[in-house]
This record gives C-alpha cells, structure tokens and sequence, in this order.
C-alpha cells in the first residue's frame, strides 16, 4: 500500500467538502471521500494533501491540522481554510458540502463519518 494524504475540508458553516469518486480502476468508485492520494518521491504527507487538494478541486488550502495517521500509510489533515472555485478533476463527478447529520445521506468511504467528527472537534 502506498503512503497517501487526505484533506477533510470544513466551511464556516461546518459542513465538509465530499467528493464522489468515479475512476472505475481505483477502490471505491461511487462512494463518496475527501480529495487526497499517494505521495510522490520524497513529499511529505502534508504537502501531498494540499497538492491533491489543489490537482482534484482546485482549491488552495493552508493552515492544516492532523487529525490522524495511520502507521505509515495515511495521514489525514483538515482545515478550514480554503480559497477558490470547486473544479472537479477527471477523478470524481461531483461534488458536495454536507453537514453531520446529512452524511448518512451519502455512500462514505468507511470511516469518514468518524474521521469527520474527530475534524469538527479540533
């Protein structure tokens, strides 16, 4: 397994930015997760989070906090600082900014819920 980073973004309103996956080779195409991936050569967890922020949103994010990793596989950051215009890239079809109670709503990665309420109470 690759180490890879994601990125739970929250807006003032404390809803999360959740993007629908769609790329058929890649695990959980249709669910909906966080823009994040594999690190490239010798990056940090950090910095590949706000690179795959920028490469599937097109947001630029700052101001990052751990909210958790996972041996030395994934590292999870959130923030809620951002700036920009949500444009998808070919790796997921849509795009929604969803409160707590409404994530029973959507068809989560396992595990977002929980990484998302650890997020809210930083």
């Amino acid at each position: 397994m690759e180490p890879a980073a994601i990125a739970i973004i929250l807006n003032e309103k404390n809803e999360v930015l959740l993007l629908k996956r769609m790329h058929p080779q890649k695990d959980f195409s249709g669910y909906w997760g966080f823009p994040g991936g594999a690190l490239e050569g010798f990056e940090e967890p950090f910095d590949a989070a706000i690179r795959e922020t920028k490469e599937e949103t097109n947001l630029d994010i700052w101001h990052l906090k751990r909210v958790k990793k996972e041996r030395h596989f994934l590292d999870v950051y959130t923030t809620r600082n951002f700036e920009g215009d949500i444009v998808l890239s070919f790796e997921h079809t849509d795009y929604v900014w969803a409160s707590l109670e409404q994530l029973d709503n959507y068809k989560l990665i396992p595990g977002s819920k929980e990484l998302i309420e650890k997020a809210l109470n930083l």
